[in-house]
């Protein structure tokens, strides 16, 4: 399993990360996302990355249990399409869909799915970095889920 994205569509401005860089990066910090389960492309959407890395972080911290689950709307909106993310006894099921209803749907083992977050938590904390200048892993202890 992956989560990849290859790079910013859309990020805060340095004066938006000089006033309040959480919040400039939970509405701002937007990239084409991949998830993908052995080579097989499962979500391809244009994705609030930062969002989904402190859902990612949240869920490896705190290990949720079984039959609990995140779910992260794109748009803010209820009817937006959502990535629905669920402990289950096979592993962790993706879910991605609208109003409701699962378009498409992914179980994969947890190990997998805790590797890839990580994978990806790391690959965005660089970028975020390199890119703009602030270290996210202090802005991830805030953020409710």
């Amino acid at each position: 399993m992956q989560f990849t994205y290859p790079s910013f569509s859309q990020q805060p401005t340095a004066a938006q990360m000089a006033s309040s860089p959480a919040a400039a990066l939970w509405y701002l910090l937007d990239g084409k996302l991949t998830i993908a389960e052995q080579g097989q492309p499962f979500l391809q959407e244009d994705f609030p990355l930062f969002r989904l890395a402190a859902l990612l972080h949240h869920w490896q911290a705190y290990r949720p249990a079984p039959l609990d689950e995140a779910r992260l709307v794109i748009d803010e909106f209820e009817a937006s399409p959502a990535l629905t993310i669920r402990r289950q006894a096979e592993g962790i099921t993706l879910s991605w869909g609208s109003a409701g209803r699962d378009v498409s749907s992914l179980t994969v083992l947890e190990s997998e799915f805790a590797r890839a977050g990580q994978v990806f938590l790391q690959q965005l904390q660089t970028d975020v970095q390199a890119q703009l200048g602030v270290d996210v892993r202090p802005l991830f202890r805030g953020i409710p889920f």
